[in-house]
């Protein structure tokens, strides 16, 4: 479950994701912030921020869940507004 592709994913799609997790150190938000956005590759952004490899892969590991269980959602949501239409 790979959803979101480093360097690829809008601040705006970001900061949701985030809202629907838990993850609350603002270090592992940056760390996550400046691979996902900003594309930086993944050591470096962990080690910028202070985060080890584990918490990082961790975190990330949670906003793939959240970024799949959106896109599930969202496509539910469009076949049955189709249905109803």
């Amino acid at each position: 479950m790979k959803t979101l592709v480093q360097g690829c994913e809008s601040a705006e799609q970001f900061g949701i994701l985030l809202k629907m997790t838990r993850i609350n150190s603002q270090a592992k938000q940056n760390a996550l912030r400046a691979y996902l956005v900003d594309g930086l590759p993944a050591r470096r952004a962990y080690a910028r921020f202070g985060v080890t490899q584990q918490h990082f892969s961790s975190a990330l590991a949670r906003l793939n869940k959240a970024a799949d269980l959106a896109m599930q959602y969202s496509n539910n949501h469009k076949i049955s507004e189709n249905h109803t239409s």
